[in-house]
Parts: C-alpha cells; structure tokens; sequence
C-alpha cells in the first residue's frame, strides 16, 4: 500500500522549514475545525526486485481522531481501517484480519494525522527542506526520528498553497523501495463513524 519515485530537485529557493512555517501555520490553523475529508490517490511503487512499477488506485477517508480507511479499487479490492488502536484488513484475495494496529500501519497513521494537524516536522522529524514551486510548496524530509527511522530514509510532501491540500507524497523506504501518492479530488465533509468502523470477526 505505499508508494514512489524520487525525484532529484535543484532550487536555489529551498531552505530550513524553520524560514518557511508560514505555511504550517496557516495548515494548522485551516486544520483546527476539520472534522473528516476524503481524496481519491493514485499509487505507484517501484522496487529494486521488481521489474515493473506496481500501479493501484483508490480511496482515503480521515476523521479526527487518527480514524483513516484506505481504500484501494485496482487492481484489487484492499481495505485497510485504523482507528485508535485496532486495524482491520480486507484483500479480495485474502481472509481478511482485526489486530492491534503496528509497526508500519501505526507509522501510516501517525504520519497523515500530522499531516493533517500540521505538525508532521515537529513531530515525526529532525529537519526538513522546504521550497516553493509556482502554487506548489515542497517539504523534504531526510533525518526520520524514533521508528520511523527504521523504515523510511527520505520523504517528501507536496501541498498545494492556496487551499493547503497534501498533493503528493512521496518516500524511500529502508529496502529502496521508491513510492509516490499522488491525491486529487479532495472533499472536506463529514464522514459517517460508520465508514471507519472495524467489523466483528
């Protein structure tokens, strides 16, 4: 379920995010009275063992607090649900699960509630980059604290300015596994608690 490709970026605008968090701040303050928002994502993933690129496409639903389901339509049906502590797991091809949410899927989670909190540096990282590109502004993320430092070497995040939606995001796991997200068709709504809840085994 993750994804990318890394792009090399020269700027002679980036910088310290520390110079920039005019940004975060006005992420932040968007952010205080959201509830819930869904986006549709398009994945790719490329892997120094694979030949060709994994492509899969989908859904991503998020409510406060920390409640995302990820819910991919191609190639296959896979469903992933997280709440608070418990995770459930549905593939088309496989029995589907309910287990306590952890290592990777717990990693997922805390990084897109930061992101929507716009606190995904003070919280997740050491240092970042940061440079604007037209309406676009980039984050670059390489000094990963705590456990996600055992699973990711670099990421980084694409906003749109105006309306402060997470564009793309992409990473490099520990394996070189290269991933992109890109999401469109943002929606700010409210979702029902039914969409996030875990079924009874």
């Amino acid at each position: 379920m993750w994804p990318l490709l890394i792009l090399a970026i020269t700027s002679p605008t980036v910088s310290s995010y520390a110079q920039n968090d005019a940004f975060l701040e006005k992420l932040r303050s968007q952010n205080q009275f959201l509830v819930s928002f869904q986006a549709r994502f398009a994945q790719t993933k490329k892997s120094p063992i694979l030949e060709d690129d994994l492509l899969s496409s989908g859904m991503l639903y998020f409510k406060k607090d920390r409640n995302i389901r990820w819910e991919q339509q191609k190639p296959v049906a896979h469903i992933l649900i997280l709440n608070q502590d418990s995770m459930y797991e549905y593939r088309a091809d496989v029995t589907a699960s309910k287990r306590p949410i952890s290592g990777t899927f717990r990693q997922f989670q805390n990084l897109i509630t930061n992101v929507v909190n716009g606190t995904f540096i003070r919280e997740s990282y050491h240092s970042a980059e940061v440079w604007k590109q037209g309406d676009l502004i980039h984050y670059r993320i390489t000094d990963p604290k705590g456990k996600m430092k055992k699973l990711i070497r670099e990421i980084e995040l694409t906003f749109d300015r105006e309306s402060a939606f997470l564009m793309q995001l992409r990473f490099i796991d520990r394996s070189e596994q290269q991933i992109k997200i890109v999401f469109t068709e943002h929606q700010i709504n409210h979702l029902e608690n039914s969409l996030f809840a875990i079924p009874d085994e």
